[in-house]
């Protein structure tokens, strides 16, 4: 569902807040987690990893373009969400 650096934009925020917690059972070097995010459709879903964690496969390029005509629609002056 999201891009592969849309992936790492969710994981550095979802880090810096474990980690701003600074919760005594929590492991604030390189805490594990995992983000499942569910889309409108059934098939339209997102599993989000820490960024120190190896990649699992190749990344989506049907992902990595949606991304990057949203980024380009949006850069437009004329672009309404």
């Amino acid at each position: 569902m999201f891009s592969v650096e849309q992936k790492q934009t969710i994981a550095a925020a979802i880090d810096k807040v474990i980690k701003d917690i600074q919760h005594p059972e929590m492991d604030n070097e390189k805490p594990f987690w995992e983000l499942h995010v569910q889309g409108k459709a059934d098939w339209s879903y997102a599993t989000i990893h820490p960024n120190h964690e190896p990649v699992q496969g190749p990344p989506n390029r049907w992902n990595e373009i949606v991304a990057e005509i949203i980024k380009n629609c949006k850069d437009r002056k004329d672009y309404d969400e």
